[in-house]
């Protein structure tokens, strides 16, 4: 079982507070499904309410018990959320549940190992249009980088990582990315050991707080969210990272679908 620090401790004990509140209680959760299958007027934002249930289920269930078939199919469940969201009669965008961090919400997708799901999300660029992701000056830039990385089209990525590391950005928002892109050179290089470098320099303590802010309300403290996106998106292709932290959980590393998974809500069971 995992030891968990006086920061992640406080962490879990608001997840779970949450999770135990009013807002969470079952008849509230029916609710959200009733008017979500009814396609009321604020359906889209019962579908954000569920995601939100989903995550911290998920985190929760996982440090309590460690159970990782229940924290991926959470996971799923929040992945799918987001898909559904795209569907008629939602028409949102994936974008929407991630705000303006889509290339980390895919570790909901990793995580989960829905093979479906995954492959959906990499070719789901209508999340934030092409006016400014091949400026290498925006914040766009670094998030086109996880999709390109998450279809595997190397020659791409690799020349993004070098057109960029050549002339880095001045803004100090993007600076601070500029290590991202270095590990996805090393991705399209196939480059393990520098792989390996830039994830351990991710998860010390001073890139932790000068990332703290891209973390959720239920995972800040208890996981380095790029972190494991990084992780997972390297042994999905195949490159088994080894990364030795308490934010990045081994167990969820490895690609390992789920023999089956599981649809809490009816109004899910109608998207394939």
């Amino acid at each position: 079982m995992t030891i968990l620090n006086e920061k992640a401790l406080a962490r879990l004990t608001h997840t779970d507070e949450h999770l135990n509140g009013d807002s969470f209680q079952p008849e509230r959760i029916l609710s959200l499904n009733n008017r979500i299958s009814a396609n009321e007027d604020n359906a889209s934002s019962c579908i954000l309410r569920l995601s939100s249930f989903a995550t911290a289920k998920g985190i929760s269930s996982w440090f309590h018990t460690e159970n990782l078939a229940e924290l991926k199919n959470w996971f799923y469940v929040h992945s799918k959320l987001a898909f559904i969201l795209t569907q008629p009669p939602f028409n949102q965008t994936a974008g929407t549940m991630a705000n303006e961090n889509k290339a980390l919400h895919g570790m909901f997708f990793l995580v989960s190992d829905n093979l479906s799901l995954i492959r959906w999300y990499s070719n789901y660029d209508q999340a934030f249009g092409e006016k400014y992701v091949n400026n290498t000056g925006r914040y766009d830039y670094w998030t086109k980088q996880f999709f390109v990385g998450l279809r595997g089209e190397w020659d791409v990525l690799g020349d993004r990582c070098e057109r960029l590391l050549a002339n880095p950005p001045n803004g100090s928002r993007e600076k601070k990315f500029i290590i991202d892109h270095q590990f996805y050179l090393a991705l399209a290089k196939g480059d393990v050991a520098r792989m390996e470098a830039v994830i351990n320099i991710l998860v010390t303590n001073k890139y932790i707080a000068r990332r703290d802010a891209l973390e959720g309300g239920y995972t800040a403290g208890l996981i380095c969210t790029p972190a494991i996106l990084y992780s997972k998106l390297a042994w999905y292709h195949g490159y088994e990272v080894n990364i030795d932290s308490p934010y990045i959980p081994k167990e969820w590393l490895p690609i390992s679908p789920l023999d089956s998974y599981t649809d809490p809500y009816d109004f899910m069971k109608s998207y394939a």
